[in-house]
């Protein structure tokens, strides 16, 4: 569950992504009980759900990103030509990720990154390795 003020262009059916990679879905948008902002339902891929951790962040990732200046010039920056039409949300876990979370979890959905978000780059194994079985 993802808690943020306003939704932008997000709906139903739009992809949760990950490194740019489409590893879930949102399922559902509507008010919050008091109407004070919104939730957002999401659904991670099983296979992807171990990348979800308690210190991860998710954002927006519905835009394009323009920085001027003087002496750096032009920068600019653009999520996925998908994420541009239709709208998405992207998450980011830090390079020490933290426990792992349970489903219905709640995360604050900002409405861009942190520069060091897009700067984390954790190893985290999509597989659970197996215990080692040892023989008498």
């Amino acid at each position: 569950m993802l808690t943020a003020p306003r939704v932008g262009s997000i709906g139903a059916g739009a992809p949760v992504l990950f490194r740019d990679l489409p590893v879930g879905v949102v399922r559902g948008v509507r008010l919050a009980e008091d109407a004070s902002g919104v939730e957002v339902s999401i659904a991670i891929d099983p296979a992807y759900a171990v990348l979800v951790r308690a210190n991860s962040r998710f954002w927006l990732a519905s835009g394009v990103g323009v920085d001027w200046g003087l002496f750096s010039g032009l920068s600019v920056r653009a999520d996925s030509l998908g994420a541009l039409i239709e709208g998405a949300i992207a998450f980011a876990t830090p390079d020490r990720p933290g426990e792992r979370v349970a489903a219905g979890h709640a995360f604050e959905l900002e409405a861009a990154p942190e520069d060091k978000w897009l700067e984390w780059d954790p190893t985290i194994p999509l597989r659970e390795r197996p215990e080692s079985v040892t023989t008498p």
